[in-house]
């Protein structure tokens, strides 16, 4: 059953137990957002069970990640990160001293920090960034080192595409997703910014928006969502 109010789906997460999704604002706007706990199934959830953090309505921008136990989001600004407690929805601000990345906005493209946490690092793809307008830039931080940087920030080769809401970072590999147009997957290497390939992932009257990855059980997970449809089934 899902909720009663508006919240959609745009962006997603989740810590192998629950996935955890809240609304991004679209472009131009400036809103505030719920999440929601899903259960998977799996440790003991209720497949498909579904329940807010309490005590919490945040602005995001743009994605979720989900690190030992708590929550993470950028809500704005670049040298911070809100750390929310799931069971409580108590908050508090994580300092970042190098500065996060930031997506400039365009009709095409969302603004806001694009996020995915991998179990030891933190990336943060910027989809043409004020530096870089038409590239692909990456910067990595170590939560274990006070969420310092890793090391200079990878420009990956090539343009740009339209409609990337979400990224993974699997075994050296940066993989993103596009939703506008072709539905496409694409790879680069990490280590050297090197595009590999892309290949389409389309599923018929499936509209797949973001994807994230499950490390601790090896599992990719697709989030149905439509900004434009009017109706949908999340």
């Amino acid at each position: 059953t899902l909720p009663s109010d508006s919240t959609e789906p745009v962006t997603f997460t989740t810590d192998g137990s629950y996935f955890y999704y809240g609304q991004v604002p679209f472009p131009g706007w400036d809103s505030l957002s719920n999440i929601y706990r899903v259960g998977t199934g799996m440790n003991g959830t209720v497949a498909g069970e579904i329940e807010p953090i309490p005590n919490l309505s945040i602005p995001i921008n743009s994605s979720l990640f989900f690190r030992d136990g708590f929550l993470y989001t950028c809500t704005g600004s670049l040298d911070n990160l809100l750390q929310i407690n799931p069971l409580t929805g108590d908050t508090t601000r994580v300092s970042i001293p190098d500065s996060l990345l930031w997506t400039t906005g365009s009709s095409t493209q969302w603004r806001g920090c694009y996020f995915y946490y991998d179990g030891q690092y933190l990336y943060n793809l910027g989809i043409g960034t004020e530096n870089h307008p038409n590239k692909f830039v990456v910067r990595t931080f170590d939560p274990s080192a006070n969420w310092s940087k890793v090391s200079d920030d990878i420009i990956l080769n090539g343009s740009t595409i339209p409609m990337v809401m979400s990224f993974i970072v699997v075994d050296g590999y940066l993989i993103m997703y596009e939703n506008y147009i072709n539905l496409y997957l694409r790879r680069y290497k990490l280590s050297d910014g090197v595009f590999e390939e892309e290949w389409p992932y389309r599923i018929p009257s499936k509209q797949f928006y973001t994807f994230t990855y499950d490390y601790s059980n090896n599992f990719i997970y697709f989030n149905r969502f439509s900004p434009v449809s009017g109706s949908y089934v999340p």
